[in-house]
């Protein structure tokens, strides 16, 4: 016994020691958590680590946790001067601008901060750094202190210094697309770093953040090793076709999960043009994350343009940003998100796929879009004006099923419909026009049992007498009887010997037996039965026969002459029974 409880203890500490808590599913197209479906629900929080004090980082912790969001994406070399500028704390990252000398002091707020993060159960996707340290551009502040060797060493300390984190998720990159050999190598030499330094590939879950592309960071590391899951951003205009780009990367070789790591933030100037464009709103945040989902992504990052930046009064804003952090984080997009989640982990996540081809209207332009998915027993179908659709049925199990609307922008939900599951059926959302969008839910019924009659319950036959009861053939006898049988023919003669009148007392009162007296070869005394009140001549002298079972078929039957009164019940001959058993006369 304690062989095999080492054993187990063992066992289990190899695969907890092993395995990371996050991990990619079997299918290669979704995020586990210890086995089970994750699903990402981001907010991109880039200056958390580099603008907040505890006080502050725990009141985000605390709203975005409330508000359904699991991921905070945050970077331990911030963009916003993120090298010079000290943190809330007054600590800067690293001495000498040297990515071999981190600063223990600012690295300490890092870790206390994913610290409170886990208790309000979010997770932090970390950046070792943002792009601009590798490749500055046009608009980064910089200073590049990174090539590929010190990239590694610094990899692998902030990796062994984060090692014992169990909600931390790394991502490479940072807004940045590598331009050629040399800046490949220098990502390819981070991550490797941070894989090796938090104790190996299977310990750690990574991607890489670029700029808007094609293929995001499938363009440059689909290949590696180290990249576990797709990522892109979608560059901040409306309407655009990012479905499209989902749907290439799911469909890419080898499967790797595919999700939106910064969409079009609430709140951001329009393409950057807010003079003609305007400011996004909730229902451009709805649109991508809706798309995004059902194209195929296994979930999605929500983007605030006032909250990436923490801005406040006291700081610069960069592009216009309109409130300070803590008003926008109750934005209406930012209150909306979670019922996208709601809707997803409501079904069996790990088996959904996208699936345009059920639909009649599959390629409506990106304004007007509706796009599909399925899992092993539902449908669900986003139109972004309320647009009607037409649906193949018969995608999913049964006969029929049942259909609901989801209100994406209050979470409420309208009554359920039944429909045959069969044929080409239309669906028309319950308000159509710019800004109603609506998601479709179709569930499996269980098709209908087939109603079964319950079979008669068997009864058991005993074998009977059929008897003919005719007069006694003494005059003097008064009431006495003789029962002779019908079946079988040879069968003996059954006399009933009269009884006094008697009140009725139970087993335990009856006055021992009297000594039997002879009677006729063959005659027997008919016992009641425990319920029946016994009737006598007063004049006859009660006698006690011997009890002689008559020679009789199992298939006989009682038979009452239509002569006499109607039969009494025949009595149990089993000794000691005192149940006994009504027959029921032949017809």
């Amino acid at each position: 016994m304690i062989r095999l409880l080492f054993v187990f203890v063992f066992i289990l500490t190899w695969s907890t020691s092993t395995f990371g808590q996050f991990q990619v599913s079997e299918n290669r197209r979704f995020i586990t958590r210890e086995g089970k479906p994750f699903f990402w629900l981001g907010d991109t929080a880039w200056e958390l680590f580099h603008r907040l004090s505890k006080e502050d980082a725990t009141y985000y912790f605390k709203k975005r946790s409330e508000q359904g969001f699991t991921v905070i994406q945050a970077v331990a070399f911030a963009e916003l001067d993120g090298l010079q500028t000290p943190n809330a704390n007054g600590d800067l990252p690293l001495i000498d601008l040297d990515p071999t000398k981190p600063n223990e002091k600012y690295f300490a707020h890092v870790d206390s901060l994913i610290t409170i993060a886990g208790k309000f159960g979010l997770t932090i996707a970390l950046l070792p750094t943002w792009g601009d340290k590798v490749e500055k551009s046009t608009w980064g502040k910089g200073p590049e202190i990174f090539n590929a060797k010190n990239a590694n060493t610094y990899g692998k300390w902030i990796g062994q210094r984060f090692e014992k984190k169990t909600n931390l998720i790394w991502i490479m990159g940072g807004d940045r697309n590598p331009k050629n050999a040399q800046q490949i190598e220098i990502w390819n030499a981070l991550a490797e770093g941070v894989s090796a330094g938090a104790g190996g590939p299977n310990k750690v879950l990574m991607s890489f953040h670029p700029q808007p592309n094609a293929l995001g960071s499938a363009e440059w590391f689909h290949q590696s090793d180290w990249l576990d899951f797709n990522m892109f951003q979608n560059g901040h205009c409306r309407d655009q076709e990012h479905y499209l780009k989902v749907s290439t990367l799911y469909n890419k070789a080898p499967f790797k999960p595919i999700i939106d790591g910064e969409p079009m933030y609430e709140d951001h100037p329009v393409c950057f043009n807010a003079k003609d464009l305007g400011t996004s709103s909730a229902y451009d945040i709805r649109k991508y994350a809706y798309l995004d989902l059902f194209a195929g992504a296994f979930g999605h990052t929500y983007g605030c343009h006032d909250v990436w930046q923490m801005y406040d009064s006291t700081r610069v804003g960069i592009n216009g940003p309109h409130f300070s952090w803590k008003i926008a984080l109750d934005l209406p997009g930012a209150n909306q998100m979670k019922f996208a989640r709601e809707l997803m982990e409501s079904k069996s996540m790990l088996d959904r796929i996208p699936d345009q081809s059920i639909l009649i209207e599959s390629d409506e332009t990106p304004g007007e879009r509706i796009q599909a998915t399925r899992g092993k027993d539902y449908v669900f179908v986003y139109s972004c004006v309320g647009k009607r659709f037409r649906l193949k049925m018969g995608q999913i199990p049964g006969e029929k099923s049942a259909f609901f609307w989801v209100n994406p922008r209050t979470g409420e939900k309208s009554t359920k419909n039944n429909i045959n599951n069969t044929g080409i059926q239309t669906f028309t959302p319950p308000t159509k026009g710019y800004g109603l969008d609506w998601v479709m839910v179709l569930e499996s019924l269980p098709d209908p049992k087939p109603e079964v009659k319950p079979e008669p319950a068997a009864t058991e036959v005993k074998p009977s007498l059929e008897v003919k009861v005719i007069p006694e053939a003494k005059p003097s006898s008064g009431p006495n009887q003789t029962v002779a049988p019908t079946t079988p023919a040879a069968g003996p003669e059954v006399k009933v010997e009269p009884k006094p009148q008697a009140t009725a007392t139970t087993p335990a009162q009856a006055s021992p037996a009297p000594a039997p007296t002879s009677t006729p070869a063959g005659t027997i005394e008919t016992k009641p039965s425990s319920t029946s009140t016994l009737q006598a001549n007063p004049a006859t002298t009660p006698t006690v026969v011997p009890e002689v079972k008559p020679q009789a078929t199992p298939t006989s039957t009682l038979q009452t002459s239509s002569a006499t009164a109607p039969m009494a019940p025949t009595a149990n001959t089993a000794a000691g029974n005192s149940s006994a058993t009504t027959a029921q006369p032949n017809k």
